[in-house]
C-alpha cells in the first residue's frame, strides 16, 4: 500500500495505534520505520512534510 500525500496523518498515525501486529511504512531509500515506535512516527511526519515543502518550489 502506497500512503498518498494528501493523506490526514494524525488518523493514519491513529489506525496504525489500534493494529494489533507490526505496521512498517518503507521509504523510497529502502529503510523500514516501525510506526509503533514514537521516533519512527515523527521521522514520517517529517519526511511527508519534506514531501510537501518540495512541491510549494
Amino acid at each position: 500500500m502506497k500512503l498518498k500525500s494528501d493523506a490526514d496523518t494524525i488518523s493514519f498515525l491513529n489506525a496504525v495505534k489500534a493494529c494489533a501486529g507490526e505496521v512498517y511504512f518503507v521509504t523510497s531509500e529502502g529503510d523500514r520505520l516501525n510506526l509503533k515506535s514514537i521516533l519512527s512516527c515523527y521521522l514520517l511526519s517529517e519526511k511527508k512534510s519534506d514531501t510537501r515543502q518540495k512541491r510549494l518550489w
